[in-house]
């Protein structure tokens, strides 16, 4: 895994994309207080977007502002998020629909390209935009 919070983010990254890797490179953007989209447009230097999928960890002090914030600009990126609900190490938390709704819509290529969550229908007679009313 990458710091993507470290000063020495470019040397991890150059020699990282030096390793003969089979599969996808993951990084994780678990923190939406914190932008590191610099660092990530940093790794793009050496690293193909399409080579690299990003955890996004949602209801963990998150809205569905920051949420569809972080996925949406990985999106424009090339970067493949992908969504995780928290949960707590009891299990006493549950997630919520909307978690599950925005995880279901993000972790499916084909729905996250076709179409904005406000659009998608992850049930019959149900829109996510009515997250947003």
């Amino acid at each position: 895994m990458i710091l993507l919070y470290s000063p020495k983010i470019k040397e991890q990254v150059y020699y990282l994309n030096k390793l003969k890797i089979d599969g996808s490179i993951h990084i994780a953007w678990d923190f939406a207080t914190k932008n590191i989209l610099e660092n990530i447009k940093d790794m793009l230097k050496y690293v193909k977007a399409y080579k690299i999928i990003c955890y996004i960890l949602v209801g963990f002090n998150t809205n569905i502002e920051q949420d569809l914030y972080r996925v949406r600009k990985l999106k424009e990126l090339g970067i493949r998020p992908f969504v995780q609900p928290y949960r707590d190490f009891n299990n006493e938390r549950k997630v919520s629909q909307y978690e599950k709704d925005f995880a279901g819509w993000v972790n499916k290529k084909e729905r996250f390209m076709s179409c904005d969550f406000k659009d998608y229908k992850p049930r019959n007679g149900f829109v996510c935009k009515k997250y947003f009313e």
